[in-house]
């Protein structure tokens, strides 16, 4: 029974999609799209999600009421020369998708 209920645990564990924050990364670029927003690193991220672009962050356009404001604040670091850490769910097109921004101090 205890082995059964070990393959079941590992197996379910295989299918969870991984989630967290990511180390404060240096902003290289943005590059605003119709539908979303790809925020380019200078260096990698931490990748808790598993995504293949490690580089690249995305930010749907839309899909969260604070959208907008976290786009502005993405926009702010880049200009002020500051990091950004955050939280991604999940990938689009291969790249982590941001839910949620903080500017480094």
């Amino acid at each position: 029974m205890k082995v059964i209920l070990v393959v079941m645990l590992l197996t379910i564990s295989n299918l969870v999609l991984a989630v967290g924050n990511i180390t404060a990364v240096e902003i290289d670029g943005v590059y605003v799209r119709e539908e979303r927003v790809d925020v380019y690193l200078k260096s990698p991220h931490s990748n808790p999600g598993n995504c293949e672009v490690l580089t690249q962050l995305v930010l749907i356009s839309g899909e969260f009421k604070n959208s907008e404001l976290m786009y502005s604040a993405i926009l702010s670091a880049h200009m002020a020369g500051k990091k950004i850490s955050g939280y991604v769910y999940g990938c689009h097109d291969n790249r982590a998708k941001l839910h949620a921004v903080y500017i480094e101090p």
